[in-house]
């Protein structure tokens, strides 16, 4: 329980004195199943100190005691093998959508957790869900509105974590290879339930 409870305050609470800049994004490689957080020159400096990282769903929250929610958790003085430790996390189970996680970091040299989202680094097969545009997992009205500005040429790209190519594979639900009014259409009677499936995946 004791090692627990450190989870949640690194997970969800403000710990202590000065903070540390953080810049870099974390990655996951399906092949090696291990998260790494690359970081730059200057991005962190833990000299002592006791700091704890985890991986966890989006969805973790202090109430979530499940230990099989908890992906990576290592709780250490780490001190100089910080940077080591961060850039080899290997992980309990595999992430079917790196996008619904994410790494937290807290200690006793950061004022609050710093948390990070969670991509691909493209060296495995990313898991596509149709519909879902913006990475949340979730094919809504918000992903329908997105394909509708794309279409519209408002904007030409969209802000799905793992990158463009994943999200015009998503938008296209209707296996057209285009991405168009049609498509949004479709996002939204799937929203409202009116339809359970999309066509791309009837083909």
């Amino acid at each position: 329980m004791k090692l627990f409870k450190g989870v949640l305050l690194a997970a969800a609470a403000t710990l202590a004195l000065s903070t540390t800049a953080f810049a870099t994004e974390a990655t996951y490689d399906s092949e090696t199943n291990k998260v790494a957080l690359e970081l730059a020159a200057g991005d962190v400096n833990v000299t002592g100190g006791q700091m704890t990282v985890v991986v966890v769903p989006k969805t973790f929250g202090a109430d979530e005691a499940l230990a099989e929610v908890i992906y990576y958790i290592n709780q250490d003085e780490f001190g100089d093998a910080f940077t080591a430790i961060i850039a080899n996390m290997g992980l309990k189970g595999s992430l079917d959508n790196p996008a619904e996680y994410e790494v937290r970091i807290g200690g006793e040299q950061l004022s609050e957790p710093v948390v990070f989202d969670i991509k691909s680094d493209g060296t495995g097969e990313v898991t596509v869900i149709y519909g879902d545009v913006d990475g949340t997992a979730t094919p809504d009205s918000t992903d329908a509105s997105y394909v509708m500005q794309y279409f519209a040429e408002i904007i030409t790209e969209f802000p799905h974590p793992d990158g463009n190519e994943v999200a015009l594979k998503a938008a296209d639900v209707d296996g057209t290879a285009v991405v168009d009014s049609t498509d949004a259409s479709y996002i939204m009677q799937y929203f409202a339930e009116i339809i359970t499936q999309f066509p791309i995946e009837q083909q």
